[in-house]
């Protein structure tokens, strides 16, 4: 199905599943906080509305173009799906009630095991969701979540890290060779993607949950070069030279700078020399000067402790600072891709 217009309608449908979806969590807020989101400014709905329609456009593309596989679009399971939803509208009033009263540090029996394996800014709720990223039901249910919280562009964003792999890193063909590592991989719903564009890569996946790398395992268990490690992204346990990409997907916005900055030194400690470091996150402070007014409402309605800080401190500086070079940037939607190399010796 690389027909253009084909794969239009079908992200077109997809998000007008989640736009649904989302309507009943949206009335969940309202009565349980007494009030709905605040509206957004007439310009950002404009200009976000053509953002998504370029994003849509360039991942179109690049499918057809052949920078991706088909298969990195997600395959409709429509019983597990709606199946589903029964207890995601059931998370979101516990979601609710914990953004009515500021509470996010509450765990679950099964969460609470895995606190102390953890460093300290991990042990909360994050976005008020249940039991932050320590439980398997976090684990299954958080891509769904956040597909209705970002409207069905959610896995749009993601594949922006695809981008960078074919115009940035030159991993090309199906990356026989490559030496992938992706930090902070969560459930592997963004693994999922590399492993498929470059099947013959080894890639490598670290992440501090214990329940999200069992997830991952689960979901990756037919891909056997892809391999996981539960690890502090801020003290890898890997040689120095090992790896010839290091990316992460929607990480450092969860990150104090401090541990953005560690994170970044030990990403460039283990690359090889020419090698590349890659991630797409969130928009930053004027980077889409319209988009601004998303990014001061996203911390105010969702537990982000340190998404002020993040936005106002740009990935392109902290970068540079590691060592960085050939630093390029680009944006898309609420989301921005960033490429660097480290330098040959």
């Amino acid at each position: 199905m690389k027909n253009p217009n084909l794969l239009e309608g079908y992200l077109a449908l997809v998000s007008l599943i989640y736009l649904g979806e989302s309507l009943p969590v949206q009335l969940i807020h309202r009565l349980l906080k007494g009030q709905g989101f605040e509206k957004a400014s007439a310009a950002y709905l404009k200009k976000a509305t053509q953002e998504i329609k370029e994003l849509t456009k360039e991942d179109i593309r690049r499918i057809c173009k052949g920078d991706y596989p088909l298969s990195v679009l997600s395959r409709p399971d429509p019983v597990n799906h709606v199946r589903r939803l029964p207890e995601l509208y059931w998370d979101s009033i516990k979601v609710s009630l914990r953004r009515r009263n500021k509470e996010a540090k509450s765990f679950s029996p099964e969460a609470r095991e895995h606190l102390q394996e953890v460093p300290d800014y991990f042990r909360r709720n994050f976005h008020f969701q249940t039991d932050g990223y320590l439980s398997a039901d976090s684990a299954r249910l958080y891509d769904h979540q956040v597909e209705i919280l970002f409207k069905g562009t959610a896995s749009l964003m993601r594949r922006m890290i695809l981008w960078g792999l074919r115009d940035h890193a030159k991993a090309q063909g199906q990356g026989e060779g490559l030496k992938i590592l992706e930090i902070a991989c969560g459930n592997g719903n963004s693994t999922v993607l590399i492993a498929k564009t470059l099947p013959k890569a080894q890639i490598t996946c670290v992440d501090l949950s214990s329940p999200y790398l069992k997830q991952a395992q689960k979901r990756l268990k037919n891909y056997p070069r892809v391999n996981f490690v539960k690890a502090d992204a801020a003290n890898l346990d890997f040689k120095d030279k090992t790896f010839d990409i290091a990316v992460s997907v929607f990480l450092f916005h969860e990150l104090p700078l401090s541990e953005r900055k560690k994170v970044l030194a030990e990403s460039m400690r283990v690359l090889k020399p020419g090698g590349s470091l890659g991630m797409v996150d969130s928009l930053q402070t004027d980077d889409v000067p319209e988009l601004n007014w998303g990014l001061e409402f996203f911390p105010k309605e969702f537990h982000e402790p340190f998404y002020k800080n993040y936005v106002n401190n740009h990935v392109e500086t902290l970068f540079a600072e590691a060592g960085a070079s050939q630093i390029e940037a680009s944006t898309a939607f609420v989301s921005k891709l960033v490429f660097g190399q480290k330098n040959e010796l």
